[in-house]
């Protein structure tokens, strides 16, 4: 899941969601998110994108295929792979936690020291950034991870990283 939160920029509960109907060759179909799964029960609370534009299209990456396609395989040996299954699932066949998924990258986190706050939010962040420093339009940026202002992108999302730094200082010198 980390690898396609990245390469995507979806939010977690927009992949969690992500049934194989919503999978095309090339792309996936945004269309909802699961914002509730608990153990203790077996339905996943499917419910609406967070914005109009979180109803969208996103274009896949050939790795992020492969991954799909990978799931795909396995899904077919160990549970049904339906239309109407959920991609992504626990190795009990069930949706998966975001919580759980949360608690494993702290840990994750904690023991390489890393003192900072970690959530699955950082994967989107992380897409995003990349995105900007390969130069992609801010429009196009706002569209992948269904964003309708463009406050919201700059403001959370365009950080500098030290690539945009050192790309200053070189521009610089370059005068």
């Amino acid at each position: 899941m980390v690898p396609n939160i990245w390469l995507t920029g979806l939010r977690y509960g927009e992949l969690q969601a992500l049934k194989w109907n919503n999978y095309h060759d090339d792309s996936i179909r945004v269309e909802g998110t699961l914002d509730s799964f608990m153990r203790s029960i077996t339905e996943a609370e499917k419910t609406s994108p967070k914005t109009s534009t979180s109803f969208r299209i996103v274009d896949l990456p050939d790795r992020a295929i492969e991954i799909i396609e990978e799931r795909k395989q396995y899904d077919l040996i160990h549970f049904s792979a339906e239309d109407d299954d959920y991609i992504f699932l626990s190795s009990r066949g069930n949706p998966l936690v975001l919580n759980s998924f949360n608690l494993k990258l702290k840990e994750a986190a904690k023991a390489n020291h890393i003192d900072k706050e970690i959530s699955s939010h950082i994967f989107r962040h992380s897409h995003v950034s990349l995105l900007t420093e390969l130069g992609m339009p801010l429009k196009s940026i706002m569209e992948r991870v269904g964003h309708s202002d463009a406050k919201v992108t700059l403001k959370i999302y365009n950080h500098v990283t030290k690539k945009a730094k050192k790309d200053i200082v070189d521009a610089l010198n370059n005068l």
